[in-house]
């Protein structure tokens, strides 16, 4: 899973770079029907990545909530096996289980932020090679 995360990242952000440029590139032509298919594919690129950054955060929120949920409840009044067990899922909640790209980038909300600002960095880039 975490290669294909990672395919998709960096896929999606240069998809997202690419089409950004495009669409910056046709809007001084003014060719609507190709600014609107650049868009799209951009915004389509967009979603696509949130997607897989809004499952890891939601994965990890709810990972962090079983513990504390966990700990939460009266336990230590609970008879000695069943509060045994809860705090082996006490103490397994403390390694948050987390989605990684390719094992390099963890998929979360930040994550999302950061492919944007270098899909834009990649795209100024691309405009200042073409001037």
């Amino acid at each position: 899973m975490n290669k294909a995360c990672l395919a998709e990242l960096m896929g999606c952000t240069m998809n997202m770079c690419l089409m950004g440029y495009f669409v910056v590139m046709n809007w001084s032509a003014f060719d609507k029907a190709k600014i609107l298919s650049h868009f799209v594919a951009y915004i389509t690129a967009s979603i696509n990545i949130f997607i897989f950054c809004y499952i890891g955060e939601i994965l990890t929120e709810e990972c962090e909530k079983i513990g504390d949920i966990t700990y939460m409840t009266n336990w230590y009044r609970l008879p000695h096996k069943t509060a045994l067990g809860l705090i082996l899922i006490i103490k397994q909640s403390s390694h948050i289980i987390k989605i990684t790209a390719g094992k390099i980038v963890l998929l979360s909300i930040s994550t999302f932020g950061d492919v944007i600002k270098t899909s834009t960095a990649y795209l100024n880039f691309l405009r200042t090679m073409t001037k």
